[in-house]
C-alpha cells in the first residue's frame, strides 16, 4: 500500500511541477536584509510581548523573529528550534497552532531540567527566515532554504562559544539546516524531525561532524513526500531511511506532523537527551519506523 501510495504521489509531483507559471514563475519574496540582532541578548523594544525574550523582530511582510528562553549568556546547552512550512511571524505570536515552537521551547526546558537539575540550559526558536506559507512551489524548491541557511549561520556564530548546540529542524526547516550544516562546525548535533530531505544524499553529503538524528512519527503524512530532486524540485534522500545514515531515535505515541513537542513522549525526552549530550541515553530504532 505504502508503495502504491508513493508512486501515486510521485506522478502527481511530476505532473504538477511539469509545466505552467507554478513550475517556472519566480518567488515573489525578494532577498531579506539581515535580521538585526539586540547586542548581548537585550530585548528588542517595543516588541510584543512573548513568552520568552525577542532578541531580534522584523514585523515587515510575513515578519521574522529570535525568541529565546533560558539564560541564553551563561547555557552549556543550547538548543536552536527552526520552523518549517507554514510559520511567520504572527502565528509565531499568536501561538494558535498545533507544533508551535514556543510551546516547544517551554515544553523543552522543563524536562531537561528535570533530567540535569544543574545544567545551564537555554532554548532558542528561531524564525530569521521567510519560510513557505503552504505547501506550494516554495515549499518543494530550495530558495527559501538557501536563504535561511545563510542567515542561520550568521546567527549560530554569534552563540557563546564553548555551549553544546544542538540544531532541531523540523519539516521544512530541516532542509535550511542541512544547507547550513557545513559551515557550522561549532554545533555538536543535529535533529531532523519530519523532515521532507535535507538537500543532501547522506550524512556524509552534509559535510558536518555534528551527529545526525532524525524521527518521523509512524502516522505523518509527509513519509510520502517523493524523495528526489528533478529540475530543482524536491530535497533528496528520506533522513529516517537507511541509506542517509542519521541515528533515528523513537517517537513513541505522538501523531501526524504536528506532534513532535507534546508532552511526556518519547519524542521529547529523545529530544532533551540529545540536547543535554547523552547521546547514549537516546531511545533508538534500526529501521525507518518510530
Amino acid at each position: 500500500m505504502k508503495t502504491l501510495k508513493t508512486f501515486a504521489l510521485t506522478t502527481v509531483f511530476s505532473v504538477v511541477t511539469g509545466g505552467g507559471s507554478w513550475l517556472t514563475g519566480t518567488d515573489p519574496h525578494s532577498r531579506l536584509p539581515e535580521l538585526e540582532l539586540m547586542a548581548g541578548g537585550a530585548a528588542v523594544a517595543g516588541a510584543p510581548a512573548t513568552p520568552g525574550r525577542l532578541v531580534a523582530y522584523d514585523p515587515s511582510g510575513d515578519g521574522r523573529a529570535i525568541e529565546v528562553f533560558g539564560d541564553l549568556a551563561t547555557a552549556r546547552h543550547i538548543a536552536v528550534l527552526v520552523p518549517g512550512t507554514g510559520w511567520d511571524l504572527e502565528k509565531l505570536i499568536e501561538g494558535s497552532r498545533q507544533a508551535n515552537p514556543v510551546d516547544a521551547a517551554q515544553r523543552l526546558l522543563p524536562v531537561m531540567k528535570s533530567m540535569a537539575p544543574d545544567a545551564r540550559t537555554a532554548v532558542v526558536v528561531w524564525l530569521g527566515y521567510d519560510a513557505p506559507e503552504s505547501i506550494d512551489r516554495q515549499a518543494f524548491r530550495s530558495e527559501r532554504a538557501i536563504e535561511g541557511a545563510d542567515a542561520l549561520v550568521g546567527y549560530v556564530r554569534t552563540l557563546p562559544a564553548g555551549a553544546s548546540i544542538t540544531l532541531v529542524g523540523h519539516s521544512y526547516g530541516s532542509v535550511v539546516i542541512g544547507r547550513a550544516a557545513s559551515r557550522l562546525p561549532q554545533v555538536s548535533d543535529i535533529v531532523a524531525l519530519a523532515s521532507p530531505g535535507m538537500d543532501a544524499l547522506s550524512v556524509a553529503d552534509l559535510g558536518t561532524g555534528a551527529r545526525v538524528w532524525a524521527a518521523r512519527a509512524d502516522d505523518d503524512p509527509i513519509e510520502f513526500t517523493p524523495h528526489l530532486r528533478w529540475i530543482g524540485y524536491g530535497h533528496e534522500t528520506d533522513p529516517i531511511a537507511p541509506e542517509f545514515g542519521a541515528t533515528v531515535f523513537r517517537t513513541g505515541p505522538v501523531h501526524g506532523h504536528g506532534g513532535y513537542y507534546s508532552k511526556g513522549t518519547e519524542c521529547l525526552d529523545n529530544l532533551a537527551r540529545i540536547i543535554l549530550g547523552r547521546a547514549g541515553e537516546v531511545t533508538r530504532v534500526s529501521s525507518g519506523l518510530s
